[in-house]
């Protein structure tokens, strides 16, 4: 919960509590009432985003924050723009979610809309959206420009996001980003999944590397298979709980593409990946968010195109960079000049592939086009930061963080600057010949 000294006592006119609140200069309309104990400017729903983000409000049925991951508890929402209209309005269920985030104080919610939405000028119409609170991202940035990035580039399909101020059960909570969530349905990844009477070969499987959740991880295990040459754990996503001869399929698809890639047979493992989406998702990995998740550790998501639409491996969609773009576990920056990612065994196995290594080169300079088209490292971190300026002030005071933005924004650009630098010159290198083993890569 936010900080008791934020939700200030009833019925007296606060200037300063208002203006932290609204970042505006106070009015008789900013007076605080109590409601079962929670304090709430009276007009903070409806004016507290003036020039600042959408305004998300939701009552939950019996005013309390939802404690678990399993169980949704149902109320009411509204969405108001920065002019105070009303733009969405109707029934929502919300629970927690999550994996590390969820133990942070500031708790990610999973949202479901009781009727098909597209909130805020998004392309998907569904129920299901998250909201993720960024908790570990001081400056909350690096999911929407990641993504924006991503777009540009071969996956399939990217999440876009749209950021809002939470106002949760009357108690204002901070910056969200409410995001498309990772799903085989319309509009995000399409297609239709494997028919339950079927082997697995008629549908898209959906998955993630995740071995961190995996029989060796250190997080509660997940429902999954290894693959059964390099042993990464695949946890399910579509199909949920696959049945025999599905488990026996997307085993032997597995096996198909990590043999010849461990034996070094280069061309016969693109046979069963798609190469461009693994070195799409390298790169961006590697330059914004290298780390040991990153290095199948978890949040990898990868999916699998039915067998009649070629039936080859892909990775992405792209999911989860809060911890990116200079922001390290515990607030210690990563250091820009390791590779971090390329740890992961199918990585390192990848870079010893002259084809794939030249794939690199090519998609490299990809991506940094894309950077260039948005106008650079240094504009997307200072466009993000000054529109959020305001509304981080608030979410600091309420989380007990303290930032100093232009520092903060100051680190991050040099960071990806300097990273940009050193991975560039790694990527761009002579390709080195084919060794027998990685060991030295790693």
């Amino acid at each position: 919960m936010p900080r008791k000294e934020f939700l200030l006592p009833a019925c007296r006119l606060t200037t300063f509590a208002a203006q932290v609140h609204l970042g505006r200069a106070a009015t008789r309309r900013d007076v605080l009432c109590v409601t079962n104990a929670t304090y709430a400017t009276r007009s903070a729903i409806a004016e507290l985003d003036r020039g600042r983000f959408p305004v998300m409000a939701i009552t939950l049925t019996g005013g309390a924050d939802p404690t678990t991951k399993d169980t949704y508890i149902p109320g009411t929402y509204t969405i108001t723009d920065t002019d105070g209209g009303v733009i969405h309005s109707g029934g929502i269920k919300l629970r927690g979610r999550g994996n590390s985030t969820w133990a942070a104080p500031k708790k990610p919610w999973r949202i479901n809309f009781d009727a098909s939405t597209a909130p805020l000028g998004m392309t998907v119409k569904q129920k299901n959206w998250g909201l993720l609170a960024e908790y570990y991202d001081a400056l909350k940035i690096s999911n929407v420009l990641t993504y924006e990035i991503g777009r540009r580039l071969s996956f399939e399909w990217t999440p876009q996001v749209r950021t809002v101020e939470l106002v949760l059960n009357g108690t204002y909570r901070g910056l969200y980003d409410l995001a498309d969530l990772v799903r085989l349905e319309a509009g995000r990844l399409t297609g239709d999944a494997p028919t339950e009477a079927g082997d697995g070969s008629d549908g898209v499987w959906l998955m993630e590397i995740a071995n961190k959740e995996g029989p060796n991880g250190d997080r509660p295990l997940v429902p999954g298979v290894a693959t059964p040459v390099y042993g990464n754990w695949a946890a399910y996503d579509t199909p949920e709980a696959p049945t025999a001869p599905q488990l026996a399929y997307i085993t032997a698809a597995f096996r198909a593409f990590e043999q010849p890639l461990a034996e070094g047979r280069w061309a016969a493992w693109k046979g069963h990946a798609d190469a461009m989406s693994f070195a799409d998702w390298y790169l961006i990995y590697e330059l914004f968010a290298p780390g040991t998740d990153s290095a199948l550790g978890t949040s990898c998501k990868i999916w699998k195109a039915a067998d009649a639409a070629g039936g080859k491996f892909s990775m992405g969609p792209l999911w989860d960079f809060d911890l990116g773009w200079g922001t390290g576990w515990n607030n210690s920056p990563p250091s820009y000049n390791v590779f971090a990612t390329r740890v992961g065994n199918w990585w390192s196995r990848m870079w010893q592939d002259a084809a794939f290594r030249a794939l690199l080169q090519q998609r490299w300079t990809v991506l940094m086009d894309a950077i260039d088209e948005l106008g650079g490292v240094a504009e997307l971190i200072d466009s993000a930061v000054d529109k959020r300026t305001r509304a981080l002030r608030d979410d600091n005071t309420v989380w007990e963080q303290r930032v100093f933005t232009p520092f903060e924004a100051d680190a991050r650009k040099r960071y990806i600057l300097a990273r940009i630098e050193w991975l560039g010159s790694q990527i761009n290198a002579p390709i080195d010949p084919v060794t027998a083993s990685v060991e030295s890569l790693v």
